[in-house]
């Protein structure tokens, strides 16, 4: 933090509210989908602020606070998650990196202390981390500056004022990955973290962050809402690659009828395909949901739509079917060594055993955790929007065709498709690749 000097401070706080200037700020917060807490493996959230910080709000009296929100479970998939809330102060062009496990310390590292030419002191009960979740736990984080009555405190704050990164550190042997964290719609005006409910979903990942299928389908679907990536899977003999997954719950922000992103049972389900067109492509429904028309966007298919083609492209170019849709709630990260998970156990053979190499189409699509009630109505907290990542790591030194390789490394890809933001036939954004009708030929 960085100091300010403060000038006529009573007769700036007389004119501002003698004359009605005190305005409510817009608001902005940052999505860090995947943190890790465990006896080896800690990470590290760096968050800037770059917000002006309202005079009233400059004072011990009355000081901003950005609002750390952990949503945490244990290390499965379909559990939901548990909630953590702590609030810590901040200023304009402020800085603060911190363990967030909270086993390594509580407090902002790296030397930013009160003493250092602060502008603010962060107190003697700074704690910005999830300390009381249990060891171990899978995580996700929300950092933002719209909760009353602190949002009045940050001016400008609707223009991208919030940014982060994280490392996920396994501390044993110095193996490591990251990310930047998600402003949904790069925090413009206009987008869903200037609304009262944050949302993170898909059509406000500018850069493609979020995946997501159709919640139904119908004749006027144009199917610009598939969205597909390609993803190469390497040989398990060398490799061991495991997929980082957070749904997203896009219902609770575009209604308005929810928390948004501040849940703990967002579920969506993901699926490897060589083949990812639904297997109802030739559309419509042929049963209707209840009272509601078909392409009601709270309307469960009675048929989900997987993928017509579950399974993957060895390097020979031959497909190896028969991988089903994973269902994930809140977060969780799955190991593709696991049989009848991602892949099945003749998959695994091919990269394990014989050693090859594959590619398939990764696809999220709604979730099936929570059940639809008597009309065929499904549980708003299944969608089909979920944040992806893929982990390729060693652990131990190896070799590529005789060139050793020494101790560990990790590589990991944030998969990414946007697709949805476009709005012709045949999409093409970021990794919006189209397969041609005869796969395989």
């Amino acid at each position: 933090m960085r100091s300010k000097v403060l000038v006529s401070v009573l007769v700036v706080l007389a004119l501002l509210f003698s004359f009605g200037m005190a305005e409510k700020a817009s608001a902005d917060s940052i999505l860090f989908p995947w943190l890790v807490k465990s006896s080896s493996v800690i990470t590290l959230v760096s968050v800037v602020n770059t917000s002006d910080i309202n005079t009233i709000c400059r004072f011990d009296s009355n000081p901003a606070m950005l609002h750390y929100q952990y949503w945490y479970k244990p290390d499965d998939l379909t559990s939901v998650c548990g909630e953590v809330d702590t609030f810590m102060r901040t200023s304009e062009n402020d800085l603060v990196v911190f363990e967030a496990s909270g086993l390594v310390s509580t407090l902002p590292l790296f030397n930013d202390t009160p003493g250092h030419n602060s502008l603010v002191n962060y107190g003697v009960n700074a704690n910005p981390t999830m300390t009381s979740a249990p060891t171990p736990s899978r995580a996700f984080l929300i950092v933002d500056n719209n909760d009353e009555p602190k949002e009045e405190c940050f001016e400008n704050s609707d223009e991208a004022s919030l940014y982060g990164e994280a490392m996920v550190i396994e501390v044993n042997n110095g193996a490591a990955w990251g990310y930047v964290a998600y402003n949904g719609r790069g925090g413009g005006p206009g987008g869903p973290n200037s609304e009262p409910i944050l949302g993170f979903a898909d059509k406000a990942d500018m850069q493609g962050e979020v995946m997501r299928s159709p919640r139904y389908f119908d004749s006027a679907d144009d199917g610009t809402e598939l969205e597909a990536t390609p993803v190469v899977l390497l040989p398990l003999n060398k490799f061991k690659t495991k997929f980082f997954m957070t749904p997203e719950n896009y219902a609770m922000w575009e209604y308005g009828s929810g928390p948004g992103a501040r849940i703990g049972d967002a579920n969506a389900r993901i699926q490897l395909c060589y083949d990812p067109t639904p297997v109802n492509s030739g559309y419509p429904f042929t049963t209707p949901c209840g009272a509601l028309s078909v392409t009601d966007d709270s309307c469960q298919p009675s048929s989900a739509p997987v993928c017509s083609g579950g399974g993957i492209f060895d390097n020979d170019e031959r497909p190896i079917s028969g991988t089903l849709p994973l269902n994930v709630v809140c977060t969780g990260a799955q190991d593709i060594g696991v049989a009848d998970k991602l892949l099945n156990s003749t998959q695994i053979t091919y990269l394990e055993s014989f050693g090859g190499a594959a590619w398939a189409y990764v696809r999220s699509m709604i979730g099936t955790a929570f059940p639809s009630d008597g009309n065929g109505v499904r549980d708003k907290r299944t969608e089909s929007d979920m944040i992806i990542g893929k982990l390729d790591y060693t652990e131990g030194p190896f070799a590529i065709s005789g060139q050793s390789v020494n101790g560990e490394i990790n590589d990991f890809k944030w998969i990414r498709n946007s697709g949805s933001r476009v709005d012709w036939d045949f999409a093409r954004g970021i990794n919006q690749i189209v397969q041609d009708d005869g796969y395989g030929d």
